[in-house]
């Protein structure tokens, strides 16, 4: 005889793909007319960025360019110029399994890049960028929660799961002009920008995502060619939108990606040498996650009180969010430098790292963090310098008991100020943001199936309606209601017990 199991449907998110593939850089290319002579290379940047992926057929498709950039001395003025040179790359992975209605996230890190001058026209760039892919869909996994016949007893716990709501992507794009202001000097050449994006809580309707955040752009740009005169200009843009996210409400946990896909900054052709407006475009990626914070009930183990029972087993492993961080944190640094210092002509922050430290002892997560501080500054003389010095960031978070926690750390660096302290040493105080959901992965052995052996009956004693029973400290009901073919709430209710365990050594009575 076969026992019929109620089962509940969780729908849970399954990373069907994750990979990685190791892109190289080698580029040789010349100056453009209009780019001046190189005496000293001071910086080269090789930054990837997605232009198009596509997923479909069990093939997920990435094309995207490397923009390089070049930040130089010139040979006639000894000033700070700029080169850039694009190259289209292509790259896919094969996804096995179904991958219908599955959402594709992709990150690029540089891991490299070298520069050097073969002349004074011509460079020669070795490097190396690594595409992260990770493929996310949405399956359906069935839990036995009760089982239904009047002989069998059931020992339940509760679990609690972040049942996935929906998987919902999308592109935010920026089209902006922006304005440096009349009163300041026209642009006549960008040296470099950089593009922050910063996101609040998400807000969650019916069947709708709605995006609030802030875009920050700023530029180091040139005002005078001859003299190499420099300044800067930083521009806030609001984010504003709403995407469609089927099946989601309000009472929904969200966990959300806001990502710099591509960008790009330059001066705004109008015919105008005075003129100082910007043209900006940008496209933004936003992955969002949607669960609805939920417990389920498992059948740990199962008798009948009639028949001997053949139970199967199987493992099912459940994911809870514990708790989403989203912090901005700051440190200062004092930094060191070979070089005196006459004046700071920028400083930002690249190439952030971060790892995690679980203490689950604890219940304490540890995040360390790295920045890489780019100056660029002249020393006594008026003499360019550049120079990159790290910057570490420590910050402990209370998590409290988590099994088996994981996370996925997104780091982005903020906006860096300084002081010139001596004539060779600066204080910096620099932020990163930093998003991460910490998830703890439950796994237990669940019943699956329960049959009974009909000709195997149990023998149960009925001469008498109690059977006396000396228990010892720690022994535990559910075993000794096994044993005596009746129920642990019968056991209970006779002799006013509250709890499942025997507290100590003594006599109990056993209803036959």
């Amino acid at each position: 005889m076969e026992y019929v199991l109620l089962k509940k449907a969780l729908s849970v998110c399954e990373a069907v793909f994750e990979g990685s593939s190791e892109q190289p850089v080698d580029i040789d290319f010349t100056l453009p007319d209009y780019c001046p002579d190189i005496e000293k290379i001071l910086k080269c940047t090789a930054t990837p960025y997605i232009s198009m992926k596509n997923l479909s057929g069990g093939n997920l498709e990435i094309d995207g360019v490397v923009n390089i950039k070049v930040l130089y001395l010139d040979s006639k003025n000894k000033t700070i110029r700029c080169c850039e040179h694009t190259s289209p790359f292509s790259c896919s992975f094969t996804i096995k399994g179904d991958s219908e209605n599955a959402v594709a996230s992709v990150s690029i890190k540089t891991e490299y890049v070298n520069c050097r001058a073969l002349t004074p026209r011509r460079l020669d760039i070795h490097g190396a960028f690594t595409v992260s892919a990770r493929v996310l869909k949405e399956s359906q996994q069935e839990i036995p929660e009760a089982v239904q016949g009047d002989d069998v007893e059931q020992k339940s716990s509760t679990v609690p799961i972040s049942s996935l709501v929906g998987i919902s992507s999308g592109i935010i794009n920026i089209n902006e002009t922006l304005d440096i202001g009349k009163n300041r000097p026209a642009p006549q050449t960008i040296i470099r920008t950089e593009l922050t994006v910063s996101h609040s809580e998400p807000k969650l309707a019916a069947e709708k995502l709605i995006v609030k955040g802030e875009a920050v752009l700023k530029i180091l740009y040139v005002t005078d060619l001859e003299t190499g005169e420099l300044d800067t200009a930083e521009f806030s843009i609001p984010i504003n939108e709403m995407l469609d996210a089927s099946g989601i409400s309000d009472s929904d946990t969200c966990d959300m990606e806001l990502t710099v896909q591509s960008y790009e900054a330059g001066l705004k052709s109008d015919f105008d040498d005075d003129s100082t407006l910007i043209s900006f475009e940008a496209k933004l990626c936003v992955v969002a996650t949607v669960y609805n914070e939920d417990t389920v009930k498992i059948i740990d183990d199962a008798y009948s009180r009639a028949y001997e029972l053949d139970l199967t087993y199987k493992q099912i492993s459940c994911r809870h969010i514990a708790t989403v961080i989203d912090d901005e944190i700051s440190e200062k640094n004092d930094i060191n430098l070979d070089s005196t210092i006459s004046r700071i002509i920028d400083i930002y922050g690249d190439s952030p790292q971060c790892s995690c430290e679980f203490q689950q002892a604890e219940g304490k997560l540890m995040v360390k963090c790295k920045l890489t501080c780019c100056i660029l500054g002249c020393d006594e003389n008026d003499a360019v310098f550049y120079t990159e010095k790290p910057i570490e960031f420590s910050r402990e978070y209370d998590i409290g008991k988590v099994t088996n926690p994981s996370s996925k750390p997104i780091v982005a660096p903020l906006s860096i100020s300084y002081r010139i302290s001596g004539e060779n040493s600066l204080e910096v105080r620099a932020g990163i943001s930093l998003h991460m959901a910490v998830s703890e992965s439950i796994s237990k052995r669940i019943v699956n199936e329960i049959t009974a052996d009909e000709e195997q009956k149990r023998e149960r004693d009925k001469t008498a309606a109690l059977t006396i029973y000396y228990a010892d400290a720690g022994e535990n009901l559910w075993s000794i209601a096994r044993n005596y073919c009746t129920s642990v709430e019968a056991i209970k209710m006779q002799n006013d017990l509250a709890d499942d365990v025997i507290s100590a050594r003594g006599m109990i009575l056993i209803p036959m």
